[in-house]
């Protein structure tokens, strides 16, 4: 498995460098804070721009200084840890090009749809924007606030080397073990492929972290263990949208009762799309 998927990984890993390093993030960012679509543009630019949930913390702390609405920041906080160039490639060479159409299209519409339901929720009072403060949100040791500033091409592609490879290693791992260790008969016997599928799915996947790209050798594996297509589109989406960096930033950023609403949202919308995509693929 690893020979197989190691030339998307570089590839990946190689690409999200050279956003990182050869665009101004701040001035893409600007455009998105005004305007009738300024949810819809910060969901497209908050899954283009690479890096995991704590390499966005600095972009989102800009939008909330600028003033940036609740639902544009919400958008742009959901859309990061789900999509990002390297993740879209690895889903690619690991799940082919349906899981990697259904990724962008659901992540995309859930961002989307999450921000205005947020904008209406705070149009009507029933939610409000926090004070802000800015803080380091980042919960992983191996993460500083060095590490989300631009250095050469060479030193990023180097950094994000060592912090997504080892996860990626990790799930590896994970994945071979599975099915070597687990008898394929085990999943559709006792999970099924029903609804049932579907809330075990989300319930087990919501509390678990698992960082950008982990979780897509480890989908491949329950899918080699006759998990379905729709329960499997749920893991994928649920294991990286719901990660405690994100929980945690949501909570500063927007509010303990908004991040109520957004993983009650999450548990909903992970459902939903993998239902969607069963129906689909």
């Amino acid at each position: 498995m690893f020979i197989d998927v190691a030339p998307y990984f570089i590839g990946a890993t190689l690409f999200s460098a050279i956003l990182e390093t050869k665009f101004d993030t701040e001035k893409l960012m600007a455009p998105i804070l005004k305007g009738r679509f300024a949810i819809v543009w910060a969901s497209v630019l908050g899954g283009l721009l690479p890096g995991c949930a704590c390499a966005t913390v600095p972009l989102a702390e800009n939008l909330r200084k600028s003033n940036a609405g609740l639902g544009v920041t919400e958008a742009f906080l959901l859309v990061s840890p789900l999509l990002a160039p390297h993740t879209i490639i690895l889903t690619y060479g690991f799940l082919g090009i349906k899981f990697t159409v259904g990724r962008i299209i659901a992540s995309m519409t859930g961002a989307i749809l999450l921000g205005y339901i947020f904008h209406l929720c705070k149009k009507r009072k029933l939610l409000k924007m926090p004070d802000f403060e800015q803080k380091n949100y980042c919960v992983d040791s191996g993460c500083s606030n060095e590490s989300v500033n631009k250095g050469s091409l060479l030193q990023t592609f180097w950094s994000t080397t060592k912090t997504l490879g080892f996860y990626f290693l990790i799930g590896i791992f994970i994945a071979s073990a599975l099915t070597v260790w687990i008898p394929s008969s085990l999943i559709p016997t006792y999970i099924g492929t029903g609804f049932l599928a579907y809330l075990i799915a989300a319930i087990i996947v919501i509390p678990v972290y698992a960082c950008e790209g982990e979780e897509i050798p480890i989908t491949k594996g329950l899918l080699a263990l006759q998990l379905g297509n729709g329960p499997a589109f749920s893991f994928m989406l649920g294991a990286v949208g719901t990660c405690i960096p994100t929980i945690l930033m949501s909570r500063k950023l927007i509010g303990t009762r908004a991040i109520l609403a957004y993983i009650l949202y999450w548990f909903i919308f992970v459902v939903v799309s993998g239902l969607g995509f069963s129906m689909w693929a």
